[in-house]
């Protein structure tokens, strides 16, 4: 019982602070939505100020002309700062709306605003508004270590751009206008753009901007993310990274299409071994994310989570499922529950980004993301447990699983850790996947190796035991059908002590009976009986006979014989008497019955126990528990002994409960004894339900303390509440 009680607190505690490690990691996810909006709400105020301070003096913002930004100064030094060469970091100027001549660096840009394009989004707009179209505008001086040298500018973008250096167009990316008919965006993904910039004096790099479906999709980034660095070295790394992105990503699809392919032609050859199944579609999950990332991904944040979500349902649950099946043999109900918890995050996300306004998207978004995120952490603790569970079970290879799991949560994670770390595109993140990847298939490849070995190797023995089964095959025949016969005898036995036992508990009005008992053979040596006399009074019996089995069966029944005959007597000290006199004369050698007796009328109880366990009253009044132990011999043994009489007043709530030592001498695995002290402890917990519930109840703990021991002896309660 103890260790059960351990368990289950355990897998508790684990699985209630992985709900609260989630909640943590959310909210710090939430920082950056938080410092937008925080950035949003201060530049309300300032804005308000400055429209406050226009109102008092209308010639205040012509007297104090705004300072202009401090060009920034490009050199081959700087450009090692990798702060400086985010051009997207950069103050710029921003003006809204669409005029040709704003690309024109004599083109007065004094009064426009000046930020920085990362610092802008739905919920931080410019102040001069987001209309789906605008104009950005940064000044920048080349040193003479850069003379002659090309520039490469590495664009990223959810919209539509036209660059202009100095006035003249170098490039466009989709076709940018504010009608969104008309409007074609593109994501260049980090192409570099060769540009050439005369060193010396002050140059203009403009960009006309339009993205008109910000709004509708509030949690896509508004604006662009540019990078300057010498034109071969950008061109250098990207083909690079694309390179080894292409061949990482390609690698993992191939390996884990081949895999799941042959794991599901196992299943499709032996269905017996589902294991082979999940792991399969496992394995596909992942190389289906893969071709949808690269068919159907347009670099946006809305498209990449909805791909991760619709394959992570998949990815997570079947790999639980797999872990189950292998080290469990079963499937819980609640990956049901998971499964659908992961469809039911990507539809609210899906619903976000319909277009139905930034209120409703925040509402859908929000949620699926919370939802998603839970479920998420819930799984990889889950699989935690299930490995571990199995380690503790000494399961045959376990360990060996235990670093498939490590890997698994590994690669799982990591996801989420390389990219805040390198960026979402960045080769880092796909070869720490695909290593963590590779180190679950390689362990669970020697898994299930060593698992096909063993079972070689059973078969083998097997086949060596068939050999000698078949030469003790007749002298089993002869065995089985003398055990046979022993065994209808034994229930033949069972059957006429079940029948000595009352068919139905007394109807006494003020009274709820209950009653219980469970040999711990095919026949027991516990006995338990009612008496009702005419004048309302009920006599009640609890025995235990010395031993168990057919021997004890017999004190059994002649005592269920001596109980009919002087149960209607009124002194229990004499009817025990008379009953031990009794069956001392039958010579049963060596054989003894220990009994509780009690008479209760009116609430009025007297008890005399004979070598039983004490009885326990639970007093409702004070919510306490009694023990009434009354020593003497059991019955048989020596006829001069005299019984002690206990008369007990009860009130209503009042619980008796009398018990063999079934109860008190259960062990569990570890040869420890349950005692009977438990009963005693356990009882105020349950004292308010049923006389039959309490008995279910002590039933349970019993169980639960035996672990699957047999018990050593039968087990008896009857429990009288005063109602």
């Amino acid at each position: 019982m103890k260790k059960l009680v351990f368990d289950y607190r355990y897998f508790t505690t684990v699985r209630l602070f992985a709900l609260v490690f989630a909640l943590a990691v959310i909210a710090a996810g939430c920082g950056r939505f938080k410092e937008e909006f925080d950035r949003g709400i201060e530049e309300g105020k300032r804005r308000a100020e400055q429209q406050k301070s226009a109102n008092a003096d209308p010639n205040a913002n012509s007297a104090a002309p705004k300072p202009e930004p401090t060009p920034l100064v490009l050199s081959a030094e700087n450009l090692r700062d990798e702060r400086l060469s985010k051009l997207h970091t950069q103050i710029w100027k921003y003006q809204s709306g669409d005029d040709a001549s704003w690309a024109l660096p004599e083109t007065t840009d004094a009064d426009w605003e000046t930020l920085p394009p990362e610092a802008v989004s739905v919920f931080a707009p410019p102040k001069s508004g987001w209309n789906g179209i605008g104009w950005f505008r940064l000044r920048l001086n080349v040193d003479e270590s850069l003379a002659g040298q090309p520039l490469g500018l590495a664009i990223s973008q959810p919209g539509a751009a036209e660059i202009y250096v100095d006035g003249k167009l170098v490039q466009n990316f989709g076709t940018v206008s504010a009608d969104a008919n008309q409007e074609k965006v593109y994501n260049p993904r980090a192409l570099p753009l060769g540009v050439n910039i005369g060193s010396g004096t002050t140059h203009l790099i403009a960009v006309r901007y339009s993205n008109t479906q910000a709004k509708k999709y509030p949690f896509e980034p508004l604006a662009f993310k540019m990078r300057v660095a010498p034109l071969n070295s950008s061109i250098a790394e990207f083909l690079s990274n694309t390179a080894l992105t292409k061949s990482v990503r390609g690698g993992t699809f191939g390996i884990c299409l081949a895999l799941g392919l042959l794991h599901l032609l196992l299943f499709m050859l032996y269905p017996r071994q589902r294991g082979n199944l999940f792991y399969s579609i496992f394995l596909l999950s992942e190389a289906i994310s893969i071709v949808a990332y690269e068919a159907f991904s347009s670099g946006g944040m809305i498209s990449n989570m909805l791909i991760g979500m619709f394959t992570g349902a998949v990815y997570f649950t079947t790999f639980l499922a797999y872990l189950y099946t292998v080290l469990e043999n079963r499937l819980p109900r609640y990956l049901r529950v998971t499964a659908g918890l992961w469809f039911l995050s990507a539809l609210l996300v899906i619903f976000s980004s319909l277009g139905f306004g930034t209120l409703v998207s925040f509402l859908f978004f929000i949620p699926g993301f919370l939802i998603f995120f839970v479920v998420m952490i819930w799984n990889i603790v889950s699989v935690s447990i299930v490995i571990v569970r199995a380690v503790r079970r000494k399961v045959d290879n376990s360990w060996i699983l235990g670093i498939v799991g490590a890997a698994f949560i590994i690669a799982s994670l990591s996801s989420t850790v390389l990219a805040i770390a390198f960026g979402e595109n960045s080769p880092n993140l796909y070869i720490g996947q695909f290593i963590c990847l590779t180190a679950l298939i390689i362990a669970n490849a020697v898994f299930l190796a060593r698992q096909f070995a063993r079972t070689s190797n059973d078969l083998e023995a097997q086949l060596i035991k068939a050999v000698e089964h078949e030469k003790e095959k007749s002298r089993l025949l002869v065995v089985e059908a003398e055990n046979e016969r022993r065994a209808q005898e034994l229930e033949e036995a069972r059957q006429l002590q079940f029948s000595m036992l009352p068919k139905k508990l007394p109807n006494i009005a003020g009274l709820e009976i209950a009653a219980y008992m469970k040999p711990a053979t095919e026949v027991g040596g516990d006995y338990y009986d009612f008496h009702e006399s005419a004048d309302g009074t009920l006599t009640v019996a609890v025995g235990d006979a010395t031993g168990h089995g057919l021997r004890a069966g017999s004190v059994v029944t002649a005592t269920k014989s001596l109980f009919n005959a002087f149960a209607g007597q009124e002194n229990i000290p004499q009817i025990l008497s008379q009953t031990s006199g009794a069956l001392k004369k039958m010579n049963l050698r060596g054989l003894f019955m220990a009994m509780a007796m009690l008479k209760i009328k009116d609430g009025a109880m007297n008890l005399c126990v004979a070598g039983m366990p004490s009885v326990l009253i639970y007093r409702a009044a004070t919510k306490t528990v009694e023990e009434i132990s009354l020593r003497a011999m059991p019955l048989g043994s020596i006829t001069k002994t005299k019984y002690q009489e206990r008369e007990i007043a009860l009130a209503s709530g009042d619980c008796v409960v009398l018990m063999s030592d079934g109860f008190p001498e259960m062990f569990n695995p570890s040869d420890e004894m349950l005692g009977f002290d438990k009963a005693a402890e356990v009882l105020p917990q349950i004292a308010d339900f049923s006389s039959q519930e309490i008995i279910n109840e002590l039933v349970k703990v019993s169980e639960n303390w035996a672990n699957g021991r047999p018990a050593d002896d039968d087990v008896t309660f009857v429990v009288l509440k005063i109602v």
